[in-house]
């Protein structure tokens, strides 16, 4: 099924098309229709060619599912049972698949002899279920023993597992299991070894010790029950894993996720001091931790040659909208600042960007973009200094420190200060417009309409 979604996707598919089927199908229906996930068995009374006629309808009523099916009069296979009628009774047997290697544990393999012995026995338990005949059960279990006998079972292990199959009924077998009493009994886990078993009775056999012994016969009152962990074996001690080991999610900074396919992992900055200068020499600190598939971030581009910061924004993950600036670049597409500054003539290229998210945001998007202008005032990346040229972000960040902090606004003071002069007139401009149009007909106090004048002033 792929995904653990998989089987409960699967379920509520099926169960929203059978609804569907069988309210609009007008023929002859099975009387019995059961399925397991995608596995269906049913019986039909009457000709053949109804039967088919439903199948066929079923077949053509959705073309995103395909069918395969098998009519037989005597038997079928549903799962890993084969089902027959016998004296207007359904009769289940277990069925062994083709492809079916019976790879089962070897007995001679490094595990507890109460986990290998326990084996067939589990595997005669699940015929004795399945098969609602006693002749075939003994059919069944004289194969399952010749499974084992290829896996190198001793046949006293073998010969106990049969004894203690025939004294349970296929009634006693399906019967749920009543006694759930917890235990008070302290479990000891330990690396299992050949060398540990002697350890582990040596425990038995002193185990009055512990429960007649003032000071631990309250934590003892049953003996103590032994659990083992698998210990690591050759393949464990000579494989590695080539990924590097997780990073702790506290760490900050920007990291790879390792994917097997990702292209950012290869441009991701790593810088100890966790900071980012920028052109005006004004240091943002990172604190928080980044990989190449965090998403509603601001992160900043840079050429390690040059220095030239550019300050973007996402709300997809960064790998994402890295892969598109790196296409972008490839392609040399016109119109794109980060593309034209990383190709010819410009000593950068691609080889020279590295990229490191910055904040994370977990507001809307106008919290996003907003993050996004301060961080690109705080480091003056606009051009000719960096690479950010939009002039609407600033509308943008406007609005929002008006309203804002005082802090905010003289941030925003100064880099218009910093403009050239022929941008700073179309600013000015824009804002005329914007405190005589709009602001007269909003609502707003009297307290935030002077801090636009005196931005304007100061400007």
């Amino acid at each position: 099924m792929g995904t653990k979604l998989g089987p409960s996707v699967a379920c509520l598919t099926m169960g929203h098309f059978e609804e569907q089927l069988f309210s609009r199908y007008t023929g002859i229906k099975p009387i019995l229709y059961k399925r397991y996930i995608d596995d269906i068995v049913g019986v039909a009374v009457g000709p053949r060619n109804d039967l088919e006629k439903f199948i066929n309808f079923a077949e053509t009523f959705c073309p995103f599912l395909k069918f395969t099916h098998c009519i037989s009069n005597s038997s079928v296979v549903f799962l890993d049972t084969e089902l027959s009628i016998s004296d207007r009774q359904i009769k289940s047997n277990l069925h062994f698949k083709p492809t079916d290697s019976h790879n089962y544990l070897m007995y001679p393999s490094n595990h507890p002899r109460s986990c290998t012995n326990s084996i067939p026995f589990s595997q005669l338990l699940r015929a004795r279920r399945i098969c609602s005949d006693d002749q075939d059960f003994a059919k069944v279990s004289k194969q399952i023993i010749s499974f084992f006998e290829q896996r190198q079972y001793p046949q006293r292990v073998l010969s106990n597992a049969l004894k203690r199959i025939q004294g349970i009924d296929r009634a006693s077998a399906l019967a749920p299991k009543t006694d759930h009493t917890p235990t008070r009994r302290i479990p000891l886990v330990l690396s299992f070894h050949p060398s540990v078993t002697p350890i582990v009775r040596a425990i038995y056999r002193n185990v009055d010790t512990l429960r007649h012994d003032p000071s631990t016969r309250d934590h003892f009152p049953d003996p103590p029950i032994t659990a083992f962990r698998i210990e690591k074996n050759i393949s464990k001690h000579l494989v590695r894993a080539s990924q590097p080991q997780a990073v702790v999610p506290d760490t900050p900074g920007t990291f790879p996720c390792n994917r097997g396919r990702c292209n950012t992992c290869p441009v991701v900055s790593y810088d100890k001091n966790l900071s980012i200068v920028g052109p005006n020499n004004n240091r943002f600190n990172v604190h928080q931790h980044f990989t190449c598939t965090s998403a509603n971030v601001v992160y900043v581009l840079v050429g390690k040659r040059c220095n030239i910061l550019y300050v973007g924004e996402t709300k997809r993950r960064l790998a994402d909208r890295v892969t598109e600036h790196l296409r972008s670049i490839k392609q040399n597409l016109p119109g794109f600042p980060v593309a034209t500054h990383f190709n010819p003539p410009s000593t950068c290229s691609i080889r020279d960007l590295m990229v490191s998210a910055a904040i994370s945001c977990r507001g809307s998007d106008h919290d996003r973009l907003a993050a996004e202008n301060r961080l690109i005032m705080k480091l003056g990346t606009l051009s000719p200094h960096g690479l950010n040229v939009r002039l609407e972000l600033f509308i943008v960040y406007f609005l929002n420190c008006t309203f804002g902090r005082v802090n905010d606004q003289l941030h925003f003071c100064h880099l218009m200060k910093g403009l050239n002069p022929k941008r700073r007139g179309i600013f000015h401009k824009l804002l005329a417009l914007f405190t005589t149009s709009f602001l007269p007909t909003y609502f707003i106090s009297a307290t935030q309409y002077f801090d636009l004048i005196y931005i304007y002033i100061y400007i």
